[in-house]
């Protein structure tokens, strides 16, 4: 009599898991196949590598561009205010780039 109670309750248990799953929408079709990471179709040569290649590059270059600047700016605010204490408040803008970078 216990083991049909615990399957039952087990039973139970799994399927309303399962409904909320449904109801949500996390399950739209319970025989899809779920193979992973596809490899994008892209010819040697073509147009596609080009696309994605330069892609990248151009990727690299905006954050090696952005970290350059961030740099830049601490360096030549760091330099401005030096080991002494600040004889003004930075305008506006001067904070915001400070604080923000």
């Amino acid at each position: 009599m216990d083991a049909e109670l615990l399957e039952v309750a087990s039973d139970a248990s799994s399927d309303a898991g399962l409904q909320i799953a449904l109801v949500s929408g996390l399950i739209e079709n319970l025989e899809e196949d779920v193979t992973g990471l596809q490899v994008p179709e892209i010819e040697p040569g073509g147009r596609s590598q080009l696309i994605v290649t330069v892609g990248w590059v151009g990727v690299c270059i905006g954050t090696l561009a952005v970290q350059a600047l961030i740099v830049f700016i601490m360096v030549a605010y760091g330099i401005e205010a030096g080991d002494d204490c600040m004889k003004e408040p930075l305008s506006p803008a001067k904070w915001y780039m400070l604080h923000v970078s």
